[in-house]
């Protein structure tokens, strides 16, 4: 396999997982917007798959995790409540980035 391939290969692997956490934290963070260990979870999540689609040239979704990643950040900063904005946001991100997994394989397929 050569690098590209791997890389690709092991998004792959890790991405229904991350996909998981940040779907699961996100919830989590909407029944208790105060949960700053959820939220630090959250951000690290979100900075692990905007680094993954940005190796791999997803440059869409590399800056959407960058926007959402700012908005966690400032959050974490002011210590304040997880607003709905941004648990949507991170919902949203996920459906479109499962959608787009799921178009994709029906291609390859």
């Amino acid at each position: 396999m050569n690098s590209d391939t791997e890389l690709l290969h092991d998004f792959l692997v890790e991405r229904d997982e991350l996909f998981d956490r940040i779907e699961s934290l996100a919830l989590r963070l909407e029944a208790d917007p105060a949960s700053h260990t959820d939220l630090t979870v959250l951000f690290q999540a979100v900075h692990t798959l905007k680094s993954q689609f940005g190796i791999l040239g997803f440059r869409h979704f590399e800056g959407v995790c960058q926007d959402l990643e700012s908005e966690l950040e400032e959050v974490r900063t002011a210590r304040s409540p997880v607003p709905q904005s941004a648990v949507n946001a991170a919902l949203s991100l996920v459906d479109r980035a499962r959608d787009l997994a799921t178009r994709r394989a029906a291609l390859d397929a």
